[in-house]
């Protein structure tokens, strides 16, 4: 009586040399012959590649630099205009039109003293006196009272 080879439960093992395999995969022909020719193939061209020079994201750079130049030309342009033309965008303004800002804005001649006196600008103190006599004193002041 031959005994028969199992687990405890009395059951057949299972072998994997009792499977019957397929091959599911076959090379294409001729696969194993051209491989060595195709590596070396792309061995080349990636020496190729590396030979030339590297310009990835090549335009990332180029709206860098547009960037910063649009910048410096905001932020230097209003810088370089000079007192001249200042001067001139006074000149199209007329003293009345001055006069008529200064008594609808809430500006005092202290304020005005002081920011012209931080603001790098030269005072001549011969400028801020008038001469107005005290009755033409009182008439501007009650004409500008509101």
């Amino acid at each position: 009586m031959t005994k028969k080879k199992g687990n405890k439960d009395g059951k057949k093992m299972f072998r994997l040399s009792d499977l019957q395999v397929k091959a599911t995969y076959e090379a294409p022909a001729n696969y194993f012959e051209e491989l060595p020719g195709e590596v070396v193939d792309h061995i080349d061209q990636l020496e190729e590649r590396a030979k030339k020079p590297v310009m990835k994201n090549w335009w990332v750079i180029g709206v860098a630099i547009a960037a910063a130049a649009c910048l410096l030309l905001f932020y230097i342009f209003p810088m370089m205009q000079t007192k001249e033309e200042s001067q001139d965008l006074l000149s199209g303004v007329s003293e009345q039109e001055i006069i008529a800002y200064l008594i609808n804005s809430d500006l005092n001649t202290d304020e005005i003293i002081a920011e012209l006196s931080t603001g790098g600008f030269e005072l001549d103190i011969e400028m801020m006196q008038f001469d107005v006599s005290d009755e033409e004193a009182e008439v501007l002041l009650e004409y500008y009272t509101l």
